[in-house]
C-alpha cells in the first residue's frame, strides 16, 4: 500500500463533510496489521497558526475491512479513557512527481502524546519495569475502561501494552489510553482474533468470546510491564509453533511473579485458565480496591466504588465463593472509601468481620496490600516450557 509522505497535504473528504478538510503529515506513529498510523495536523484554512494534532490510520484499498468507526460509533462519550476511531474517510493528496492525485481509505481518531506502554516497560524496546505502583494504577484504569466497553456488548479482543497509550498528566501521574479498535467484535462473537501471547485460552481455541477474554489479556498486559518482559516461555508465531501454544489449554500458562503477593492474587484470579472461574472488569476492580484506592484514588468513580460494594455483596451471599481473602480485604478497603450511609455499608462491615481471621492472619505475614506498593519478593522463575504438549481440546468449556 502507498502511504503519503511525511509533509504530504491532504484533502479528507465523506459524506458528512463534503467540502473537504486540510492536514498536514507529521510524522509515522506505527504499523499494524491493519494499516499505517501517522501523526497528522489539521489545519484551518481561516486561521493557518490553529491547528490540532490527530492520528490517522491509512488503510490498504486491497485488504478492505469494516468500518469500524461507523460500528462503534454508540461507544461515544461511554466508553471512559478509549480513543475511538472516526468513521472511514477518502483522503486525497500528492506530491510534486504525481500529476494527478492519489486517493486513499483514511480512518481519523484522537492523538494522545505519550508512548505506548511496550515502550515504556519493556526492556526489548529500551523500557524499564514499571513499578507496583504504577502498574495497579493501569490496572485499575484500564478495568474501567473495560468495564464500560463490556456494558455496551462489546470485546476488545487485543489488549496488550502496545495498544495502551501513557499519557502524562499535570500532576505527573500517567493515565492509560486504549486504542486500536479493530477487532473490537460484539460479545459471544467466535474468537480467533487478537495476539497470540495475551489471548485468552477459548479465544485461541476459536470458541465464542466474553468480556473475561478482555480481563485475560489485561491480567497478562499488567505482568509483562511490572516484569519488563512478555516472555511466557513459548513462541509468538502460533501458527508455526502451535503445540508450544497447546499449553494454554492444558493448564496456567507460565506467568512471572510480580513480587507482590496480593497482586499476584489478584492477577491469578484475572487469567483463570477456566474462564468460569475468571473475573469479569467489575471483579477486577473489586478485588483491586485494597491496592487502587491507596495507588490511584481517582481511577474509581463514585459510581465505580458503589457498584464494585454492591459486587462483593453479591459475591458473599454465593455459598461457593472461592476468594474469601480478596473478598474480606476488599470489604475493608471499600467500607472505608464509602459514605456511613450507603446502603451497603453495613454489609461490607459485616463481611469484614466475618472474613476477619483469615485476612489478619494474611496481613501479618505479607503486610497491607495497599501499604507495601513500594516493596517486591524475590520473584520467582517461570517454569520451562515443555516438550511436547497433550492435544488440544475441539472445544473450550
Amino acid at each position: 500500500m502507498e502511504t503519503p509522505p511525511s509533509g504530504a497535504i491532504l484533502d479528507v473528504r465523506s459524506q458528512q463533510a463534503p467540502g473537504g478538510r486540510l492536514y498536514r503529515l507529521d510524522r509515522e506513529l506505527g504499523r499494524g496489521a491493519q494499516g499505517t498510523v501517522m501523526l497528522a495536523q489539521r489545519m484551518d484554512p481561516n486561521d493557518p497558526g490553529a491547528t490540532y494534532a490527530v492520528a490517522m490510520k491509512f488503510i490498504d484499498p486491497t485488504d478492505m475491512q469494516a468500518d469500524t468507526g461507523r460500528e462503534l460509533a454508540g461507544l461515544r462519550g461511554k466508553v471512559r479513557r478509549a480513543i475511538l476511531p472516526a468513521p472511514m474517510e477518502t483522503a486525497r493528496w500528492r506530491t510534486r512527481l504525481l500529476r494527478r492525485p492519489r486517493e486513499t481509505p483514511v480512518v481519523i481518531q484522537g492523538y494522545a502524546p505519550g508512548p505506548d506502554l511496550a515502550a515504556l516497560h519493556e526492556t526489548k524496546h529500551g523500557g524499564t519495569p514499571a513499578s507496583l505502583t504504577e502498574t495497579v494504577t493501569v490496572l485499575a484504569q484500564v478495568a474501567g475502561t473495560l468495564k464500560d466497553l463490556h456494558a455496551q456488548g462489546r470485546v476488545h479482543q487485543d489488549i496488550k501494552p502496545e495498544n495502551l497509550i501513557g499519557t502524562r498528566q499535570e500532576s505527573g501521574s500517567r493515565s492509560a489510553y486504549l486504542i486500536d479498535w479493530d477487532m473490537c467484535a460484539p460479545d459471544g462473537t467466535m474468537g480467533g482474533a487478537g495476539t497470540p501471547l495475551y489471548m485468552a485460552p477459548e479465544a485461541l481455541a476459536m470458541d465464542r468470546i466474553t468480556g473475561k477474554c478482555d480481563v485475560y489479556a489485561l491480567g497478562m498486559t499488567a505482568v509483562t510491564i511490572a516484569t519488563g518482559t512478555n516472555d511466557r516461555g513459548f513462541p509468538q508465531n502460533v501458527t508455526e509453533h502451535w503445540p508450544q501454544m497447546a499449553m494454554l489449554f492444558n493448564g496456567k500458562p507460565p506467568v512471572r511473579q510480580t513480587g507482590h503477593p496480593y497482586l499476584d492474587l489478584t492477577l491469578a484470579r484475572a487469567t483463570d485458565s477456566d474462564h468460569r472461574q475468571r473475573s469479569d472488569a467489575l471483579d477486577l476492580m473489586t478485588d483491586l480496591a485494597p491496592m487502587a484506592l491507596t495507588a490511584s484514588p481517582t481511577s474509581y468513580s463514585a459510581a465505580d466504588r458503589t457498584a464494585c460494594a454492591n459486587r462483593l455483596v453479591e459475591r458473599a451471599s454465593d455459598p461457593q465463593r472461592r476468594h474469601l481473602l480478596l473478598d474480606g480485604l476488599a470489604a475493608r478497603a471499600l467500607s472505608s472509601a464509602l459514605p456511613d450511609d450507603s446502603p451497603s455499608q453495613a454489609a461490607l462491615v459485616a463481611l469484614a468481620q466475618a472474613t476477619k481471621p483469615v485476612c489478619d492472619a494474611w496481613v501479618a505475614q505479607h503486610g497491607d496490600p495497599g501499604a507495601t506498593l513500594d516493596h517486591r519478593q524475590e520473584q520467582q522463575p517461570a517454569p520451562a516450557t515443555p516438550a511436547l504438549a497433550e492435544p488440544l481440546p475441539r472445544r473450550w468449556p
